[in-house]
């Protein structure tokens, strides 16, 4: 088994850029809650409901992230869904693709997004997947990302392997990510693993061995372990949080 190594939290000196603070909460909220189609959360909490969380999930990942993009940095999200990453990342002025097959995920973001098109893009990809896309003509174990051999700094996939059946296919999007990512840019996916969950091959919720994972990242992709947390129970939405860098 691959050792733990703790990443510290990359601080920085530099203020997230004035862009994020364009719109008011309320704006944003008011945005959000034009989302039909593609991930929601599942419940309010208190002072907000479901959907005002599409845009809070985005705040509070912008706290957990152990990277922090710059201008000078391109940023790809797959599986961008409706966009909580772009959230996330919008404050730091960095290039960002976000890449989803749900084609109304993709219209939202550009309609939510639309300010700062000149730094976001958000592209629909034509990927089969029995429960979000049943209509794409492209096989995942033939997907190929739409970008160039290592054009972007970072590569994150939240809740992508969560929904990807086989182990083939899993290793396949992994190479793909390399492939994409610029020596010493850091990759996140996040995973459904187990223990503690019984392994399933569905696409609702897919479950892998840590084992088999940390043997695909650090292994067969030549990856560098860096941080993980997260996973540790069987809740509905807790997903294995991976770090890994390109040498």
């Amino acid at each position: 088994m691959t050792p733990e190594l703790k990443l510290l939290h990359i601080e920085t000196t530099k203020e997230p850029m004035m862009l994020w603070n364009e719109r008011t909460d309320a704006e944003w909220c008011e945005i959000m809650h034009r989302i039909k189609e593609g991930h929601r959360p599942w419940s309010g909490s208190g002072k907000h409901d479901a959907l005002d969380l599409a845009y809070y999930e985005g705040v509070w990942l912008r706290d957990l992230l152990h990277v922090t993009p710059t201008e000078n940095d391109t940023v790809l999200d797959l599986g961008c869904g409706n966009g909580r990453f772009a959230a996330t990342c919008l404050p730091y002025g960095c290039q960002y693709i976000g890449m989803d097959p749900i084609p109304g995920c993709i219209d939202f973001c550009r309609d939510a997004f639309e300010p700062w098109s000149e730094h976001f893009r958000f592209e629909q990809i034509n990927v089969y997947n029995r429960q979000y896309f049943p209509q794409g003509t492209v096989q995942p174990i033939d997907f190929r990302i739409p970008l160039d051999d290592e054009s972007v700094t970072y590569a994150a996939a939240v809740s992508l392997f969560t929904h990807l059946c086989t182990p083939d296919v899993a290793q396949h999007y992994i190479g793909e990510m390399v492939r994409v990512v610029k020596p010493g840019g850091t990759i996140w996916t996040t995973w459904f693993k187990s223990p503690p969950n019984e392994p399933t091959s569905i696409t609702e919720r897919t479950v892998f061995e840590e084992d088999m994972i940390r043997q695909w990242l650090a292994d067969c992709a030549g990856l560098e372990w860096l941080y993980s947390h997260r996973g540790e129970t069987t809740g509905q939405h807790d997903q294995w949080w991976v770090w890994c860098r390109k040498p």
